[in-house]
């Protein structure tokens, strides 16, 4: 998965280098405001795909989901607001470990002058009952 305007999809070989499907461009997701850093994980048979949008100054977390990683997607909401002091939150992942799952980001927290110089936060993610 990587996005440049649009959020696109491929299948690897078993190298992890060569691409073994056509690019997919999975147009049921947003253009305007989409930034880099898509990232996909399956839970209980459902696809997630995570990715920053900017709606308003800054970005925020969406996610949409499917039955399969190459869609139909349905966007289903944001996972996290802009961050409150301002720094981009995108190159996130979302994993479990021993039964809980994380959200991993990153703000400016060691370097509130300056964006670029940025820190990592882990949060713990929860899911609704039918998600």
């Amino acid at each position: 998965y990587w996005a440049q305007g649009n959020i696109y999809a491929a299948r690897l070989k078993p190298n992890m280098v060569e691409l073994d499907s056509d690019v997919k461009t999975l147009a049921e997701l947003p253009t305007k405001g989409l930034k880099e850093g898509p990232y996909m994980f399956e839970r209980n048979g459902i696809y997630y795909l995570t990715y920053p949008h900017v709606e308003n100054k800054t970005e925020r977390l969406e996610y949409a989901m499917g039955n399969n990683p190459f869609g139909p997607f349905k966007i289903a909401g944001a996972i996290m607001d802009e961050s409150a002091s301002g720094c981009w939150t995108n190159h996130h992942s979302i994993i479990q470990f021993k039964n809980q799952w994380y959200l991993f980001y990153h703000d400016k927290d060691y370097s509130p002058n300056f964006d670029k110089a940025r820190s990592i936060r882990a949060d713990s993610l929860s899911f609704n009952p039918d998600s």
